[in-house]
Protein backbone atom coordinates (compact mmCIF):
# COMPACT_ATOMS: atom_id res chain seq x y z
CA UNK A 1 0.00 0.00 0.00
CA UNK A 2 1.36 3.61 -1.03
CA UNK A 3 0.33 6.22 1.37
CA UNK A 4 -0.74 9.79 -0.28
CA UNK A 5 0.87 11.86 2.45
CA UNK A 6 4.23 12.80 1.20
CA UNK A 7 4.14 11.49 -2.06
CA UNK A 8 4.46 14.20 -5.07
CA UNK A 9 6.06 13.50 -8.41
CA UNK A 10 9.36 14.20 -10.10
CA UNK A 11 10.19 15.81 -13.17
CA UNK A 12 11.28 15.00 -16.61
CA UNK A 13 13.40 15.78 -19.59
CA UNK A 14 12.83 15.49 -22.86
CA UNK A 15 14.84 11.96 -22.89
CA UNK A 16 12.49 9.02 -22.64
CA UNK A 17 14.33 6.79 -20.67
CA UNK A 18 15.85 9.09 -17.95
CA UNK A 19 13.14 8.08 -15.19
CA UNK A 20 13.85 4.55 -15.98
CA UNK A 21 16.96 2.66 -13.39
CA UNK A 22 17.16 -1.53 -13.67
CA UNK A 23 19.01 -2.69 -10.36
CA UNK A 24 20.31 -5.89 -10.48
CA UNK A 25 19.96 -7.97 -7.26
CA UNK A 26 19.85 -11.54 -6.42
CA UNK A 27 20.14 -12.64 -9.84
CA UNK A 28 16.90 -11.05 -10.82
CA UNK A 29 16.36 -7.65 -12.40
CA UNK A 30 14.09 -5.34 -10.61
CA UNK A 31 12.96 -2.19 -12.49
CA UNK A 32 12.17 0.96 -10.79
CA UNK A 33 10.46 3.64 -12.75
CA UNK A 34 9.23 6.89 -12.40
CA UNK A 35 7.65 7.57 -15.16
CA UNK A 36 6.85 11.12 -17.33
CA UNK A 37 3.18 9.58 -18.86
CA UNK A 38 0.68 7.56 -17.61
CA UNK A 39 -0.35 4.31 -19.73
CA UNK A 40 -3.67 4.76 -18.54
CA UNK A 41 -5.30 8.25 -19.59
CA UNK A 42 -8.25 7.99 -17.06
CA UNK A 43 -5.31 8.48 -13.71
CA UNK A 44 -4.82 11.90 -14.76
CA UNK A 45 -7.12 14.01 -12.95
CA UNK A 46 -7.56 17.62 -11.58
CA UNK A 47 -10.19 18.90 -8.89
CA UNK A 48 -11.78 22.35 -8.76
CA UNK A 49 -10.32 24.71 -7.07
CA UNK A 50 -13.74 25.09 -4.57
CA UNK A 51 -13.16 21.97 -3.91
CA UNK A 52 -9.34 22.11 -2.08
CA UNK A 53 -10.80 25.52 -0.60
CA UNK A 54 -13.87 24.17 1.20
CA UNK A 55 -14.25 23.50 4.59
CA UNK A 56 -11.60 25.20 5.87
CA UNK A 57 -8.79 23.06 3.50
CA UNK A 58 -10.10 19.47 4.61
CA UNK A 59 -8.28 18.14 1.52
CA UNK A 60 -5.02 19.02 3.68
CA UNK A 61 -5.87 17.08 6.61
CA UNK A 62 -4.01 14.05 8.09
CA UNK A 63 -7.21 12.49 8.66
CA UNK A 64 -7.94 9.41 6.40
CA UNK A 65 -11.09 8.53 7.49
CA UNK A 66 -13.28 5.43 6.25
CA UNK A 67 -12.78 4.07 2.86
CA UNK A 68 -16.10 5.19 1.66
CA UNK A 69 -15.26 9.02 2.27
CA UNK A 70 -11.56 8.55 0.71
CA UNK A 71 -13.86 7.45 -2.94
CA UNK A 72 -15.94 10.40 -2.48
CA UNK A 73 -13.01 12.52 -2.02
CA UNK A 74 -11.60 11.19 -5.24
CA UNK A 75 -14.76 11.17 -6.93
CA UNK A 76 -14.84 14.48 -7.30
CA UNK A 77 -11.91 15.05 -9.56
CA UNK A 78 -12.54 14.64 -13.00
CA UNK A 79 -10.46 13.12 -16.43
CA UNK A 80 -7.75 16.47 -17.70
CA UNK A 81 -5.88 17.20 -20.73
CA UNK A 82 -3.89 19.96 -18.77
CA UNK A 83 -3.91 21.51 -15.18
CA UNK A 84 -3.71 24.66 -14.01
CA UNK A 85 -1.62 24.65 -10.77
CA UNK A 86 0.55 21.61 -8.89
CA UNK A 87 0.22 22.36 -5.22
CA UNK A 88 3.15 20.85 -3.26
CA UNK A 89 3.15 20.97 0.23
CA UNK A 90 4.44 18.86 3.60
CA UNK A 91 1.82 17.28 5.58
CA UNK A 92 3.59 18.15 8.69
CA UNK A 93 1.70 21.90 8.68
CA UNK A 94 -1.17 22.85 9.72
CA UNK A 95 -4.04 22.29 7.13
CA UNK A 96 -5.77 25.93 8.70
CA UNK A 97 -2.19 27.29 7.07
CA UNK A 98 -2.26 25.82 3.83
CA UNK A 99 -6.07 26.98 3.08
CA UNK A 100 -4.82 30.34 3.79
CA UNK A 101 -2.48 30.80 1.39
CA UNK A 102 -4.31 29.02 -1.04
CA UNK A 103 -7.77 31.86 -0.28
CA UNK A 104 -5.29 34.99 -0.63
CA UNK A 105 -3.44 33.19 -3.88
CA UNK A 106 -7.15 32.31 -5.72
CA UNK A 107 -9.51 34.52 -4.51
CA UNK A 108 -7.40 37.69 -2.45
CA UNK A 109 -7.53 39.78 -5.49
CA UNK A 110 -11.46 39.19 -6.41
CA UNK A 111 -11.95 40.42 -2.72
CA UNK A 112 -10.08 43.10 -2.83
CA UNK A 113 -11.88 44.58 -6.11
CA UNK A 114 -15.54 43.76 -4.81
CA UNK A 115 -15.33 44.96 -0.95
CA UNK A 116 -13.68 48.57 -2.73
CA UNK A 117 -16.46 48.76 -5.72
CA UNK A 118 -19.14 47.94 -2.75
CA UNK A 119 -17.86 50.49 -0.75
CA UNK A 120 -17.41 52.89 -3.12
CA UNK A 121 -21.12 52.22 -4.37
CA UNK A 122 -22.32 52.44 -0.51
CA UNK A 123 -20.36 55.91 -0.55
CA UNK A 124 -21.71 57.34 -3.73
CA UNK A 125 -25.23 56.16 -2.75
CA UNK A 126 -25.29 57.73 0.29
CA UNK A 127 -24.14 60.84 -0.60
CA UNK A 128 -26.76 60.71 -3.24
CA UNK A 129 -29.31 60.27 -0.47
CA UNK A 130 -27.36 62.97 1.45
CA UNK A 131 -28.51 65.43 -1.75
CA UNK A 132 -32.00 63.79 -1.66
CA UNK A 133 -32.17 65.17 1.86
CA UNK A 134 -32.92 61.65 2.96
CA UNK A 135 -29.64 61.55 5.24
CA UNK A 136 -26.89 63.74 6.21
CA UNK A 137 -23.27 62.16 5.71
CA UNK A 138 -21.34 65.31 6.39
CA UNK A 139 -18.17 64.38 8.03
CA UNK A 140 -18.76 66.26 11.32
CA UNK A 141 -22.24 66.36 13.17
CA UNK A 142 -22.96 69.06 16.20
CA UNK A 143 -24.10 66.84 18.64
CA UNK A 144 -24.55 69.43 21.59
CA UNK A 145 -21.49 71.27 22.40
CA UNK A 146 -19.45 68.28 20.44
CA UNK A 147 -18.78 67.07 17.03
CA UNK A 148 -19.10 63.61 15.96
CA UNK A 149 -18.34 61.73 12.88
CA UNK A 150 -21.15 60.67 11.41
CA UNK A 151 -21.76 56.70 10.29
CA UNK A 152 -20.75 56.71 6.81
CA UNK A 153 -17.09 55.81 7.00
CA UNK A 154 -18.41 52.86 9.52
CA UNK A 155 -20.94 51.66 7.66
CA UNK A 156 -18.32 51.78 4.36
CA UNK A 157 -15.98 49.61 6.23
CA UNK A 158 -18.74 47.36 7.96
CA UNK A 159 -19.85 46.88 3.74
CA UNK A 160 -16.55 46.39 2.56
CA UNK A 161 -15.09 43.79 5.38
CA UNK A 162 -18.36 41.41 4.89
CA UNK A 163 -17.91 42.05 1.05
CA UNK A 164 -14.08 40.84 1.19
CA UNK A 165 -14.72 38.02 3.14
CA UNK A 166 -17.45 36.06 1.32
CA UNK A 167 -15.44 36.77 -1.86
CA UNK A 168 -12.09 35.43 -0.12
CA UNK A 169 -14.31 32.68 0.86
CA UNK A 170 -16.30 31.85 -1.61
CA UNK A 171 -14.76 33.41 -5.15
CA UNK A 172 -13.94 30.02 -6.52
CA UNK A 173 -17.76 28.88 -6.19
CA UNK A 174 -18.62 31.77 -7.77
CA UNK A 175 -16.30 31.58 -10.69
CA UNK A 176 -17.38 28.01 -11.12
CA UNK A 177 -21.13 28.70 -11.42
CA UNK A 178 -20.07 31.89 -14.03
CA UNK A 179 -17.11 30.79 -15.96
CA UNK A 180 -14.87 27.36 -16.26
CA UNK A 181 -13.29 26.34 -12.79
CA UNK A 182 -9.45 26.41 -12.18
CA UNK A 183 -8.42 22.55 -12.19
CA UNK A 184 -5.63 21.82 -9.41
CA UNK A 185 -3.57 18.27 -8.57
CA UNK A 186 -3.74 17.75 -4.64
CA UNK A 187 -2.54 14.23 -3.89
CA UNK A 188 -5.38 13.46 -1.84
CA UNK A 189 -8.07 14.28 -3.93
CA UNK A 190 -6.42 12.97 -7.72
CA UNK A 191 -4.69 10.00 -6.67
CA UNK A 192 -7.22 6.80 -5.95
CA UNK A 193 -6.73 5.96 -2.67
CA UNK A 194 -9.10 2.60 -2.70
CA UNK A 195 -7.57 0.81 -5.82
CA UNK A 196 -4.21 0.06 -5.35
CA UNK A 197 -2.95 -1.27 -8.73
CA UNK A 198 -4.41 2.75 -10.11
CA UNK A 199 -2.94 4.38 -6.95
CA UNK A 200 0.74 3.08 -7.67
CA UNK A 201 0.33 3.91 -11.09
CA UNK A 202 -0.82 7.68 -10.42
CA UNK A 203 2.13 7.69 -7.98
CA UNK A 204 4.93 6.46 -10.22
CA UNK A 205 3.84 8.45 -13.24
CA UNK A 206 3.55 11.69 -11.24
CA UNK A 207 5.77 13.38 -12.99
CA UNK A 208 3.28 13.10 -15.63
CA UNK A 209 0.72 15.52 -13.19
CA UNK A 210 3.64 18.18 -13.09
CA UNK A 211 4.42 17.97 -16.52
CA UNK A 212 0.69 19.09 -17.23
CA UNK A 213 0.21 21.89 -14.87
CA UNK A 214 1.09 25.07 -15.56
CA UNK A 215 2.52 26.81 -12.23
CA UNK A 216 3.61 24.69 -9.14
CA UNK A 217 2.55 26.48 -6.37
CA UNK A 218 4.63 25.73 -3.44
CA UNK A 219 3.31 26.55 0.35
CA UNK A 220 6.17 26.63 2.06
CA UNK A 221 6.74 26.24 5.71
CA UNK A 222 9.86 25.16 8.00
CA UNK A 223 9.32 21.40 7.68
CA UNK A 224 8.96 21.47 3.32
CA UNK A 225 12.47 21.04 2.71
CA UNK A 226 12.91 18.11 5.30
CA UNK A 227 10.68 15.83 3.18
CA UNK A 228 12.17 13.02 0.75
CA UNK A 229 9.45 13.60 -1.85
CA UNK A 230 8.73 17.42 -1.43
CA UNK A 231 12.48 18.52 -2.07
CA UNK A 232 13.01 15.79 -4.94
CA UNK A 233 9.85 17.22 -6.46
CA UNK A 234 10.60 21.09 -6.17
CA UNK A 235 14.24 20.27 -7.81
CA UNK A 236 12.93 18.28 -10.47
CA UNK A 237 10.68 20.99 -11.65
CA UNK A 238 13.52 22.81 -12.04
CA UNK A 239 15.13 20.28 -14.36
CA UNK A 240 12.15 20.41 -16.17
CA UNK A 241 11.40 23.84 -16.40
CA UNK A 242 14.37 25.68 -17.30
CA UNK A 243 13.22 29.01 -15.89
CA UNK A 244 11.24 29.26 -12.50
CA UNK A 245 8.95 32.30 -13.95
CA UNK A 246 6.32 28.79 -13.78
CA UNK A 247 7.34 28.56 -9.95
CA UNK A 248 4.86 30.23 -7.19
CA UNK A 249 6.81 29.65 -3.91
CA UNK A 250 4.22 31.20 -0.83
CA UNK A 251 5.55 31.00 3.03
CA UNK A 252 2.53 29.95 4.89
CA UNK A 253 3.81 32.90 7.68
CA UNK A 254 3.24 35.29 5.20
CA UNK A 255 -0.50 34.41 4.59
CA UNK A 256 -0.98 34.71 8.24
CA UNK A 257 0.25 37.63 8.59
CA UNK A 258 -1.83 39.22 5.85
CA UNK A 259 -4.90 38.13 7.48
CA UNK A 260 -3.92 39.68 11.02
CA UNK A 261 -2.75 42.41 9.43
CA UNK A 262 -6.39 43.18 7.50
CA UNK A 263 -8.46 41.99 10.87
CA UNK A 264 -6.27 44.14 12.53
CA UNK A 265 -6.54 47.02 10.43
CA UNK A 266 -10.08 46.96 10.39
CA UNK A 267 -10.62 46.79 14.01
CA UNK A 268 -8.26 49.81 13.85
CA UNK A 269 -9.96 52.28 11.82
CA UNK A 270 -13.50 51.12 13.04
CA UNK A 271 -12.41 51.65 16.57
CA UNK A 272 -11.42 55.00 15.79
CA UNK A 273 -14.37 55.94 14.16
CA UNK A 274 -16.80 55.25 16.67
CA UNK A 275 -14.41 56.55 19.83
CA UNK A 276 -15.63 59.61 18.44
CA UNK A 277 -19.18 59.03 19.53
CA UNK A 278 -18.29 58.33 22.74
CA UNK A 279 -17.88 61.81 25.12
CA UNK A 280 -16.14 60.31 27.66
CA UNK A 281 -12.03 60.93 27.56
CA UNK A 282 -11.21 57.73 28.96
CA UNK A 283 -12.61 55.00 27.04
CA UNK A 284 -10.64 56.72 23.29
CA UNK A 285 -7.02 55.96 25.35
CA UNK A 286 -7.74 52.87 26.14
CA UNK A 287 -8.94 51.87 22.78
CA UNK A 288 -5.53 53.71 21.00
CA UNK A 289 -3.73 51.64 23.93
CA UNK A 290 -5.06 48.61 23.12
CA UNK A 291 -4.19 49.05 19.38
CA UNK A 292 -0.93 50.60 20.16
CA UNK A 293 0.30 47.22 21.76
CA UNK A 294 -1.33 44.72 19.30
CA UNK A 295 0.28 47.02 16.54
CA UNK A 296 3.85 46.75 18.67
CA UNK A 297 3.38 42.71 19.22
CA UNK A 298 2.19 42.01 15.20
CA UNK A 299 5.27 43.64 14.25
CA UNK A 300 7.46 41.89 16.41
CA UNK A 301 5.61 38.68 15.32
CA UNK A 302 6.02 39.56 11.64
CA UNK A 303 10.09 40.33 12.52
CA UNK A 304 10.25 36.76 13.49
CA UNK A 305 9.55 34.97 10.56
CA UNK A 306 10.90 37.48 8.44
CA UNK A 307 14.15 36.13 10.16
CA UNK A 308 12.99 32.96 9.63
CA UNK A 309 13.13 33.04 5.67
CA UNK A 310 16.06 35.07 5.43
CA UNK A 311 18.03 32.67 7.80
CA UNK A 312 16.35 29.28 8.26
CA UNK A 313 16.18 28.78 4.38
CA UNK A 314 19.03 29.86 3.00
CA UNK A 315 20.66 27.64 5.86
CA UNK A 316 18.11 24.61 5.03
CA UNK A 317 19.05 24.82 1.12
CA UNK A 318 22.84 25.09 2.16
CA UNK A 319 23.20 22.10 4.04
CA UNK A 320 20.66 20.15 2.21
CA UNK A 321 21.64 16.20 2.23
CA UNK A 322 18.74 13.75 0.43
CA UNK A 323 20.21 10.98 2.72
CA UNK A 324 18.90 12.82 5.77
CA UNK A 325 15.28 13.55 4.28
CA UNK A 326 12.59 12.40 5.47
CA UNK A 327 9.89 10.17 4.53
CA UNK A 328 6.62 8.79 5.41
CA UNK A 329 7.36 4.83 5.04
CA UNK A 330 10.95 5.06 6.56
CA UNK A 331 9.27 7.13 9.39
CA UNK A 332 7.08 3.96 9.65
CA UNK A 333 9.10 1.30 9.49
CA UNK A 334 8.20 0.21 6.07
CA UNK A 335 4.40 -0.30 7.28
CA UNK A 336 1.08 1.33 7.91
CA UNK A 337 0.54 2.61 11.49
CA UNK A 338 -3.10 1.71 11.62
CA UNK A 339 -3.37 -1.49 9.73
CA UNK A 340 0.80 -2.85 9.69
CA UNK A 341 0.20 -3.85 6.35
CA UNK A 342 3.53 -3.15 3.83
CA UNK A 343 4.71 -0.05 2.61
CA UNK A 344 6.22 0.24 -0.50
CA UNK A 345 9.82 1.97 0.35
CA UNK A 346 9.86 5.60 -1.58
CA UNK A 347 13.60 6.05 -0.67
CA UNK A 348 14.62 3.28 -2.69
CA UNK A 349 12.54 4.22 -5.41
CA UNK A 350 13.87 8.01 -5.72
CA UNK A 351 17.54 6.92 -4.92
CA UNK A 352 17.33 5.01 -8.08
CA UNK A 353 15.80 7.37 -10.16
CA UNK A 354 18.52 9.99 -9.13
CA UNK A 355 21.37 7.26 -10.06
CA UNK A 356 19.85 7.68 -13.56
CA UNK A 357 19.47 11.19 -13.60
CA UNK A 358 22.91 12.16 -12.10
CA UNK A 359 25.45 9.65 -12.33
CA UNK A 360 24.42 7.09 -15.45
CA UNK A 361 24.64 9.94 -17.80
CA UNK A 362 27.76 11.31 -16.83
CA UNK A 363 29.45 7.82 -15.88
CA UNK A 364 27.95 5.40 -18.62
CA UNK A 365 30.54 2.78 -18.01
CA UNK A 366 30.14 2.32 -14.67
CA UNK A 367 27.27 -0.55 -13.56
CA UNK A 368 24.55 0.56 -11.39
CA UNK A 369 25.50 -0.25 -7.62
CA UNK A 370 25.41 1.26 -4.28
CA UNK A 371 28.81 3.10 -4.81
CA UNK A 372 27.26 4.55 -8.19
CA UNK A 373 23.85 5.82 -5.78
CA UNK A 374 26.37 7.10 -3.93
CA UNK A 375 27.91 10.06 -6.29
CA UNK A 376 24.20 10.05 -7.76
CA UNK A 377 23.35 11.01 -4.50
CA UNK A 378 26.52 13.74 -3.93
CA UNK A 379 25.82 15.21 -6.99
CA UNK A 380 22.42 15.69 -6.25
CA UNK A 381 22.54 17.21 -3.06
CA UNK A 382 25.71 19.62 -4.89
CA UNK A 383 23.08 20.81 -7.80
CA UNK A 384 20.35 21.96 -4.45
CA UNK A 385 23.03 23.43 -2.80
CA UNK A 386 24.61 25.00 -5.76
CA UNK A 387 22.28 26.44 -8.94
CA UNK A 388 19.15 25.45 -7.60
CA UNK A 389 19.49 27.78 -4.37
CA UNK A 390 20.85 30.37 -5.66
CA UNK A 391 17.76 30.46 -8.61
CA UNK A 392 15.07 30.64 -5.67
CA UNK A 393 16.93 32.93 -3.88
CA UNK A 394 17.12 35.10 -6.25
CA UNK A 395 13.60 34.23 -7.44
CA UNK A 396 12.46 35.27 -4.23
CA UNK A 397 14.13 38.22 -3.95
CA UNK A 398 14.49 40.33 -0.38
CA UNK A 399 11.99 39.24 1.69
CA UNK A 400 9.23 41.47 1.27
CA UNK A 401 5.02 42.33 0.88
CA UNK A 402 4.53 42.38 -2.43
CA UNK A 403 2.15 45.08 -3.57
CA UNK A 404 -0.66 43.02 -3.80
CA UNK A 405 -0.05 41.44 -0.89
CA UNK A 406 -0.23 44.81 0.69
CA UNK A 407 -3.08 45.96 -0.52
CA UNK A 408 -4.64 42.61 0.74
CA UNK A 409 -3.41 43.48 4.54
CA UNK A 410 -4.28 47.65 3.92
CA UNK A 411 -7.61 47.53 1.93
CA UNK A 412 -10.14 47.99 5.22
CA UNK A 413 -8.55 51.51 5.17
CA UNK A 414 -9.57 51.68 1.04
CA UNK A 415 -12.95 51.21 2.57
CA UNK A 416 -12.39 54.07 5.22
CA UNK A 417 -11.73 56.41 2.45
CA UNK A 418 -14.59 55.47 0.20
CA UNK A 419 -16.78 56.98 3.00
CA UNK A 420 -14.52 59.95 4.47
CA UNK A 421 -14.43 61.17 0.76
CA UNK A 422 -17.71 60.96 0.27
CA UNK A 423 -18.92 62.64 3.27
CA UNK A 424 -16.11 65.47 3.14
CA UNK A 425 -17.40 65.81 0.12
CA UNK A 426 -20.70 66.50 0.98
CA UNK A 427 -19.05 69.08 4.11
CA UNK A 428 -17.06 70.89 1.44
CA UNK A 429 -20.48 71.39 -0.33
CA UNK A 430 -22.71 72.36 2.48
CA UNK A 431 -19.91 74.85 3.47
CA UNK A 432 -19.77 76.63 -0.08
CA UNK A 433 -23.89 76.92 0.35
CA UNK A 434 -23.99 78.32 3.79
CA UNK A 435 -20.98 80.15 3.51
Amino acid sequence: MLNFQGHNQDADTNEAPLWSMEIEAANSTVVKRLSCSLKDASLLRGVPASVVLSKCGRAFSTHRGPIGAAQQDYQKSCMLESLDEFISHDWRTSRLHKVTVLLLLYNGNAAVIASFLTAASVAAGTAILDRMNVVTVSVLVKAGTNYRWTPTIINCSVVGFVTFWVFLLFWQNIREALWSPLFLFVDKLCVDQVDEGRKAAAIRGLAAFLKSSRHLVVCWTPFYFTRLWTMYELASWRHLTPSMDNLIFEPTWKAVAIIILNIWTFASVLTLDMVTWIESHFFPWCFEGVLWITTIGISFAIQHHVKEVTILLPQQLASFSMSKAQCFCCSNNHLVPQTGQHIECDRELIYHTLTHRFASRCRPYLPPSRELQKIALLEFDEFVRGRFAADLIQKLGAVRFRYREVMLALVPGVWALCGFFSSAGESLCHCLVCG
